[in-house]
């Protein structure tokens, strides 16, 4: 009985690379949304601050326009920087608003609307890409997510904020802040010195503090200005300026 000849599985030529393309699609899909908000910031905290807590609710970034995102919302457990009594507070809304535009902003008030009722909040001194970690104007309790969140005020700098590095150095001990005049023209003006608690990349608090030096720096010439909230391990300068003067 003769035998049969056994014939040769075809391959198809397209299979192998088609499950290869698949494969490269799905990585890259996953890369794509990997980029938006799929992680929750690292944990961190200003130095001298410790205790801090972040807790996030389960939520879609919200774009309240101009640049301004609200990136995550929750609940905050450390010390109540917004009215600089820095108080220990346990379990308060917070949320981290990022400026993605182009310009400093200045100030901004906004509002989170909930079902029963709306939270309020305000960030002043945001540098373009900068993110900030704020906490509810009247001390509420974190809830979940919010329904949507509204702008009300919003004020941009037209000029970028600077320390001025060409004029002055700064530097400092807890309390205290040093300004040196290491130009060679004297300064006759105000001297205002911004600054906020920050840790890794995220600044802490709506609130700007400010320390005053009112009677100027002659060339060369040092001065330290009191600021009982400055540490130098848990702040970061934002901004000098010099008011009615050189």
């Amino acid at each position: 009985m003769p035998q049969r000849k056994r014939r040769k599985r075809q391959r198809i030529p397209w299979l192998v690379p088609a499950a290869v393309v698949a494969v490269i699609v799905i990585a890259v899909v996953i890369v794509v949304l990997s980029l938006f908000h799929s992680e929750e910031p690292e944990q961190t905290q200003p130095q001298g601050t410790s205790g801090t807590k972040v807790e996030y609710v389960d939520m879609n970034p919200i774009d309240m326009g101009q640049g301004l995102v609200i990136e995550y919302a929750g609940a905050y457990t450390g010390i109540y920087m917004e009215d600089g009594s820095n108080e220990t507070v346990s379990g308060l809304m917070m949320v981290i608003l990022k400026n993605t535009g182009s310009q400093d902003l200045q100030l901004a008030r906004f509002t989170l609307e909930y079902e029963d009722f709306t939270a309020e909040f305000e960030v002043t001194n945001l540098p373009a890409g900068a993110s900030v970690v704020t906490l509810e104007r009247n001390r509420r309790d974190a809830a979940g997510a919010p329904k949507s969140a509204k702008l009300s005020t919003v004020v941009f700098l037209q000029e970028k904020m600077t320390l001025l590095e060409d004029r002055l150095e700064l530097s400092g001990s807890t309390g205290s802040i040093r300004v040196k005049n290491i130009s060679d023209s004297d300064i006759s003006g105000t001297v205002w010195v911004y600054y906020k608690y920050s840790a890794a990349d995220i600044l802490y608090g709506g609130i700007t503090f400010r320390a005053k030096l009112t009677d100027g720096l002659k060339a060369g010439e040092s001065a330290q200005i009191p600021a009982g909230h400055y540490n130098p391990n848990s702040v970061k300068f934002l901004w000098v300026t010099v008011e009615d003067g050189v």
